[in-house]
């Protein structure tokens, strides 16, 4: 069996155990949810962001992205969620109201320093990213890379730079349906001379900065209020 073999062969293992766990977790959660054992349900939600988060880290981190901390994201999350089932299973009486009352003002202000960490991050990131992409050039499209969510393709393109008698693509596996541009389109992108996987390009770029900041700023508004609502009542 060569390294291949061996390597697919891993995968389906690990493929069959998530299955199997994921399974009886949402398994479990009904018959707790059912049977008032509602403790279940957190606990074991909280386990499958563990799960997630985990299996997220460890893909982009192989992978060398700068994203890896959005599955620490949700390793946290589920540590949260997870907590909170074991107190109320194991904690006083007073703990466990306390805690159940707490549940909206929580996680309202858990969602409000969230997006406030990822906007900061991304932020960061894209400015570092904007620092070192200085040197403008005129970038073929030459390939559509597409992902399909919810029947709706999402599309990464692929940008071609000739340097001399040397042609090299650019691709930052980022998929989009906003202002993506057509196979033999020009436009022009801005690159460090270094990663073929980083570059800024103004018009795809910016779509989906503005669809970000509305998606954050609409999660973090409601989260404000229903903090201020749930904490007023």
């Amino acid at each position: 069996m060569n390294s291949d073999d061996k390597k697919n062969l891993k995968l389906v293992l690990v493929s069959v155990v998530f299955l199997i766990w994921f399974c009886g977790s949402v398994t479990l959660m009904i018959y707790g949810a059912k049977n008032d054992e509602v403790w279940l349900v957190p606990t074991l939600l909280g386990t499958v962001f563990i799960v997630f988060g985990a299996i997220a880290t460890y893909a982009t981190v192989s992978e060398k992205s700068d994203r890896w901390w959005m599955g620490l994201v949700a390793i946290v999350v589920g540590l949260v969620v997870t907590g909170y089932g074991l107190v109320m299973n194991f904690g006083s009486k007073s703990t466990v109201e306390a805690a159940i009352d707490g549940i909206p003002t929580v996680v309202s202000i858990g969602a409000c320093v969230i997006v406030a960490f990822i906007a900061a991050v991304l932020s960061s990131q894209y400015r570092k990213i904007k620092a070192s992409c200085d040197r403008e050039v005129i970038a073929t499209c030459v390939e559509h890379r597409k992902q399909y969510s919810k029947g709706h393709a999402l599309i990464c393109p692929v940008y071609e730079v000739v340097s001399g008698e040397e042609k090299i693509q650019y691709c930052k596996s980022e998929y989009s349906r906003m202002k993506i541009p057509q196979i033999g389109e020009q436009r022009t992108i801005y690159i460090d001379g270094e990663h073929t996987d980083r570059y800024i390009e103004p018009i795809v770029d910016k779509c989906n900065n503005l669809f970000q900041i509305f998606i954050g700023a609409s999660i973090f508004v409601c989260g404000v209020i229903f903090a201020i609502v749930s904490i007023v009542l």
